[in-house]
């Protein structure tokens, strides 16, 4: 037994006309599954994102990011030096 069903769709006579220019005709299941697939990840991928846009900001004390990050660098050069020196 295939996991796969039939289902019937509808598009535009547009569309259609332009998926017979470039899809076989054999192929036309496999060019949707491809597409719709392509585009639920798209989806998710955006949701996720969205998700993380709506969260608080996790370092609320951070008011430059650019300097906290070369501030943190900095404090790593040092380290790095006196474990290199020793």
């Amino acid at each position: 037994m295939s996991d796969t069903i039939r289902i019937n769709i509808t598009v535009s006579k547009k569309l259609l006309d332009e998926l017979k220019k470039d899809v076989k005709k054999g192929d036309v299941s496999n060019f949707f599954e491809q597409a719709v697939e392509e585009k639920l990840k798209k989806d998710r991928i955006n949701n996720a994102w969205q998700q993380l846009l709506e969260m608080p900001p996790l370092f609320e004390e951070v008011k430059d990011p650019v300097e906290w990050v070369r501030e943190l660098r900095k404090t790593d050069d040092k380290r790095l030096k006196n474990i290199q020196n020793k």
